[in-house]
């Protein structure tokens, strides 16, 4: 596991060796399933999904469910980069993208559950306040990590593979919030 830590400071060559094993697959996986998860805990609790009293027992129910529909959402947005990355050129099988999306995830999972253990633990005002810098910096580094892994993948330049993300991510996730916004009613 602690071989996968070298997407934090050689992301490129890293992925190359790596996006044809069979095992980092599964394990690319498997992260874009705890950030899934990461991502669904402030939605639960900040929207009242979490319950009454007693109902608090089925907050780790309702977080593995977000898990899993962001999984969903991962397979989609994946199978996007893969379709319109024929556009420019990109010939590559979807599990080559889903792994290479799945490792360059790594290191916004690692922020992001280090933000939310330190909400936990900390005044979150104070988290926001004063070492919102250091997350931005964070989030900036773990985006472009994550387009490293995706130009190599690929194997088209990291200007493409910008705008192959961008053109991705708003014919994915658009649609899915609008659906989203309709069923809820908001």
């Amino acid at each position: 596991m602690f071989q996968y830590l070298q997407i934090f400071y050689r992301p490129g060559l890293f992925i190359e060796e790596i996006v044809h094993q069979a095992k980092t697959h599964t394990f690319a996986l498997r992260v874009a399933f705890l950030f899934s998860a990461l991502q669904s805990i402030p939605i639960i609790m900040s929207t009242g999904l979490a319950g009454t009293e007693s109902s608090d027992g089925f907050i780790p129910l309702k977080v593995i469910i977000g898990g899993i529909l962001g999984l969903g959402v991962f397979y989609i947005f994946a199978l996007a980069l893969k379709t319109f990355g024929r556009w420019f050129g990109a010939k590559v099988e979807p599990k080559e993208v889903r792994t290479a999306l799945g490792v360059g995830l790594i290191p916004w999972t690692v922020l992001f559950l280090i933000f939310l253990v330190s909400m936990a633990l900390v005044d979150p005002r104070l988290i926001v306040g004063q070492f919102f810098p250091f997350f931005f910096v964070g989030f900036v580094y773990g985006f472009t990590i994550l387009l490293i892994a995706l130009s190599k993948t690929l194997k088209i330049g990291f200007l493409k593979t910008f705008l192959l993300f961008i053109f991705a991510y708003a014919t994915t996730f658009f649609p899915l919030l609008t659906l989203v916004r309709l069923y809820f009613g908001a």
